[in-house]
């Protein structure tokens, strides 16, 4: 007798899975369990609108949603997988011919004095964007800790409700990892210009308070007042499920191109897989884009449609009112190469490395983006002279691979 499919997790890589198995033909019973009950919602939002009063986009409407036809476990959590036998916290159990994780990632904990206080947030989910939301009242004294893209996010959007906004970084320069060095300085001075203060090379010593949060002691001595303290240091995957399920895990659920773990039958797409990358090695790519991408090409694998798609870092962000859009790598070795004028409405900056284009960063400039995106995918050999003239086409330097 077939076995119904089952997604685990109802966020974007979940709703994207179920989506492609309809649309390729998957006819048969999917369940799809989601601990939150929420309609599925859009998690970048969750930084920005949902801050404001706002509610983040969903993800697909509920008319949609109803033609998939789905078993949705709503507010279930999975607990384990046993021969394809997926057991629920609820005391069920059913037996599956595929199981795809799509857990997504938590706040990385610390071990901090003060972390468990009331008044520190971390912002995963819409009820984190809410209870931050509610924290704010009028005037608030906000410090974030981490300099990520989610802390600078929050920063900005608190800052521009017209909060006083301090940030404490432990690196030399905000969002370095994500963003490299010369953007995360230029973004570090788009917050400063709207008043964000900003301590870098800093570490916190503890978050201080009794009956709930006040302030934020680094380890330099220096007291940081505090309203609200948001702790933006870096995501989990949540991956203890496949690891007790005995997949290979490393910083996520280890998964070939096609989302394929190391059990048969068990599957993992978005914030949780290790996904192989088109320039080598593998991670948790934590994008919006590589979520869903990763979650069509998983989901096709599952009804035997294997196509291997190794993946580009592809994500976005918003600081002080400026879109950044992201493809590739930007730091490691190499040079970068910047195409206009960083004080002029659009540029973009590319890190060009044995030749070739292994990222970019555009700022307001999503025409430019999406070129420059298809340079890095295409493992592009580029002249840096010609990359950085403003008067040559980015679509001329496309027709030249490297071998």
């Amino acid at each position: 007798m077939k076995q119904p499919l089952a997604i685990v997790g109802s966020g974007l890589a979940g709703v994207r899975a179920a989506q492609t198995l309809r649309a390729n033909g998957y006819g048969d019973r999917i369940i799809l369990v989601g601990e939150e009950a929420q309609h599925p919602y859009e998690r970048p939002a969750l930084s920005k609108e949902a801050l404001c009063g706002g509610a983040p986009p969903a993800l697909c409407s509920t008319e949609d949603l109803n033609t998939l036809e789905l078993d949705w476990r709503r507010g279930a959590r999975a607990v384990s997988i046993d021969g394809g036998v997926l057991a629920l916290d609820d005391g069920t159990s059913v037996a599956t011919d595929g199981i795809l994780l799509a857990t997504g990632a938590r706040a990385r904990k610390v071990d901090l004095p003060g972390v468990s206080l009331p008044g520190v947030h971390t912002l995963r989910a819409l009820d984190d964007a809410f209870a931050l939301r509610d924290a704010l009242s009028a005037r608030s004294e906000i410090v974030v800790i981490g300099g990520g893209l989610i802390g600078c996010e929050v920063a900005s959007t608190a800052r521009k409700a017209g909060h006083a906004v301090t940030v404490v970084e432990s690196g030399e320069e905000l969002m370095e990892r994500a963003l490299g060095r010369m953007i995360g300085h230029w973004a570090r001075v788009q917050l400063e210009q709207l008043g964000v203060v900003i301590h870098r090379s800093a570490t916190v010593a503890s978050i201080e308070g009794h009956a709930r949060a006040r302030g934020v002691r680094l380890s330099n001595g220096a007291y940081l007042p505090a309203d609200v303290v948001v702790l933006s240091v870096g995501a989990q995957p949540c991956d203890e499920l496949a690891q007790a399920a005995g997949a290979a895990c490393m910083r996520g659920v280890v998964v070939d191109a096609a989302g394929r773990s190391s059990v048969p039958g068990i599957f993992a797409a978005g914030d949780v897989a290790s996904w192989p990358l088109v320039e080598g090695g593998r991670r948790s790519l934590e994008s919006f884009l590589n979520s869903q991408a990763q979650a069509a090409v998983a989901a096709c694998a599952m009804i035997g449609r294997v196509n291997e798609q190794p993946q580009t870092a592809l994500s976005w962000t918003e600081i002080a009112g400026r879109k950044i859009q992201l493809a590739g790598d930007l730091t490691g070795s190499g040079g970068m190469v910047i195409r206009g004028d960083e004080t002029a409405a659009s540029f973009s900056v590319f890190h060009v490395s044995n030749g070739r284009v292994a990222g970019v960063a555009t700022v307001d400039a999503p025409r430019e983006y999406a070129t420059a995106k298809r340079l890095v995918e295409s493992r592009i050999a580029v002249q840096a002279d010609l990359l950085a003239d403003p008067s040559t086409e980015l679509r001329s330097l496309l027709s030249y691979k490297v071998n």
